[in-house]
């Protein structure tokens, strides 16, 4: 599962030209799992929530260092 979230950042991360100006585009992905997650829709959404803020920091921590 791994790669495939670094497969779909990698294809997100590509630059795209629009209007003659490169726009770049970034995002974190969460990812649960029945049941290991939650038993509910709202515990795997929460914890997949959970994650991908988890991520957001982590990469807003890189930028400031």
């Amino acid at each position: 599962m791994h790669n495939l979230c670094k497969q779909i950042l990698s294809i997100i991360n590509q630059p795209i030209i629009i209007s003659n100006e490169k726009v770049m585009l970034e995002a974190s992905i969460g990812i649960s799992f029945y049941p290991d997650n939650g038993d509910t829709v709202d515990e795997l959404l929460h914890h997949a929530d959970t994650l991908m803020y988890q991520q957001k920091e982590i990469h807003h921590q890189q930028l400031d260092s």
